[in-house]
């Protein structure tokens, strides 16, 4: 039960996109193969879980200030520099 308490904690904590779900269980299975022994425990979850958590943090510090310096609102999802809504993308028939 303790792991299924974490796992929800995770999942509640980062709200993820299927991609950033994806991300961060490549993270986990790179971690657990990258120690010694080669287990995957709680402890080593949760500590790769808070960085990526850092670094998704710094990583919408970063958009935020881009899309501001594009003279674009903040919270923006869209990229700056990149059509939005495929404007000016070829339409397929």
């Amino acid at each position: 039960m303790k792991g299924s308490k974490l796992i929800s904690s995770v999942l509640s904590r980062l709200f993820p996109a299927g991609r950033e779900l994806s991300k961060l269980a490549i993270a986990w299975q790179a971690a657990a193969f990258g120690s010694d022994p080669a287990v995957f425990t709680p402890e080593l979850m949760a500590s790769v879980t808070d960085t990526f958590l850092e670094q998704k943090a710094i990583k919408t510090k970063w958009d935020i200030a881009a899309a501001a310096s594009f003279g674009e609102e903040s919270g923006s999802s869209a990229r700056p520099g990149f059509p939005q809504n495929g404007a000016g993308l070829p339409q397929m028939a």
